[in-house]
């Protein structure tokens, strides 16, 4: 069964503060600039005991109105910031979000600066946010968040506490707050009974009236500041390159490194093989010396070493290398990786049917840097660290007796970049590279 669209209203405290998940949110008719007088309405339409209401105008750019409305019945309470409109203003644009939270997950849908209608949702059990999400997240986002324990290929994690830090506004209200006007009724019969006492009052309310509001005016504006400069960010992300990606084609590596082999000469004179082997840019052919001299070497391969090929001698002159440049090959570019657990079976099922040793040494993959002007620490006091990049790394080490189809196998596996392919005098084979996989 599909879990509700909204879930379930409630109240969130985090630190001081309190927030309000679960509200049903209203697109604002824009012939009509009364946005609170349409909040009141709608809920006099609507019905089901909705008494709250919460204003998302126009303001600091954004040209997005709309309200959210909601129940005390449900445990909400006037005065407790909309999340729904905090995080829209905290973070624009197009995206979805799953956040965890004491006690539940919050799910929340913004698109073009707008909450989704149902987009506001607080969810007690994870399977059903997952359901919710994995459902939503088939249309077209900008941005994904979710835990990193969902797993969610292509998605970042981002807490709440850093999402809301700042959010103080915007709050819920009475739709229809009579107490508040029997208590401005009997603040003026005080003032009259009261006489200069009460109209010294009525004007100390009046200063805390004006400072409360030049404070609200000061929070809302460093609300807004630190909103544009998320949202810099945000065009402007700090992108983690795929290594393999700027890696040449590896499936041309292994045809160039075996063509450049077999067009090294296999013996010289008074030396005797020593082993061969392949690196990223060049193929080499090592010889020892027996009972020749490097004059009889270079006689005996005048001629024969093809355009390019090049002789280089050990410092004791004992040993001779034939280095072959490998031809330019171009960058794969993007190119799509399949799951670790899938790969590492993939490899080592062939291993074990061809009798081929292998070797899987994991590969610590870092997070990338804080972008700039991101803080230290977070509002909690634990270090700012960025989530972890979408791949992981390992590398492997084939060893056979003969080389086989690896080469063909290994050509087919995305992500794969070898690093050296040599053979032995005795015609032993060994393959390493490194593999990168999706999480």
């Amino acid at each position: 069964m599909d879990p509700s669209p909204i879930g379930t209203p409630k109240i969130l405290k985090i630190g001081s503060r309190k927030y309000a998940v679960g509200l049903r949110w209203v697109l604002a008719d824009t012939a009509n600039q009364d946005l609170r007088g349409q909040a009141r309405q709608e809920i006099r339409d609507t019905g089901g005991g909705a008494d709250l209401y919460v204003l998302r105008d126009a303001q600091g750019g954004r040209e997005v109105r709309q309200f959210g409305i909601g129940s005390r019945a449900d445990g909400l309470v006037p005065g407790a910031v909309a999340a729904a409109a905090a995080a829209a203003n905290s973070l624009p644009g197009t995206w979805l979000g799953a956040f965890a939270t004491d006690g539940g997950w919050w799910i929340v849908q913004v698109r073009d600066d707008a909450i989704v209608a149902d987009g506001d949702a607080f969810y007690e059990h994870e399977r059903e946010a997952i359901e919710r999400f994995d459902r939503e997240r088939r249309q077209d986002w900008n941005a994904l968040y979710a835990p990193s324990s969902w797993n969610i290929e292509g998605a970042r994690e981002l807490s709440i506490i850093d999402l809301l830090q700042g959010q103080r506004t915007p709050r819920l209200q009475e739709a229809n707050p009579s107490g508040t006007y029997l208590k401005i009724a009997l603040l003026i019969g005080l003032i009259v009974v009261g006489g200069g006492l009460g109209y010294t009052f009525w004007l100390d309310y009046q200063d805390r009236i004006a400072q409360e509001a030049a404070e609200r005016e000061r929070i809302e504006r460093e609300a807004r500041l630190r909103a544009a400069l998320l949202a810099r960010q945000q065009a402007q992300p700090i992108v983690v390159p795929a290594p393999w990606t700027e890696q040449p084609q590896h499936r041309l590596w292994f045809e160039h490194c075996q063509a450049a082999l077999n067009a090294t000469p296999t013996q010289i004179p008074g030396y005797q093989p020593a082993g061969r082997r392949c690196e990223p840019r060049s193929a080499h052919a090592t010889f020892r010396r027996t009972d020749g001299i490097i004059g009889w070497a270079e006689r005996y391969l005048d001629g024969r070493l093809t355009q390019g090929q090049r002789l280089t001698f050990s410092a004791d002159q004992a040993n001779i290398e034939i280095i072959t440049p490998l031809p330019p090959r171009p960058a794969r570019g993007e190119e799509g990786i399949h799951d670790d657990a899938a790969v590492r079976r993939f490899l080592i099922e062939h291993a074990q049917a061809s009798g081929v040793r292998l070797q899987i040494t994991q590969t610590r993959v870092d997070p990338p840097p804080r972008p700039p002007g991101a803080p230290e620490r977070r509002s909690d006091g634990t270090p700012f660290e960025m989530p972890l990049p979408p791949w992981g790394a390992f590398q492997i080490t084939l060893d056979a007796d003969r080389l086989g189809n690896w080469p063909t196998l290994l050509a087919s596996l995305p992500g794969f970049v070898p690093t050296r392919m040599s053979e032995t005098p005795e015609g032993r084979w060994t393959i390493q590279g490194d593999v990168y996989v999706r999480r």
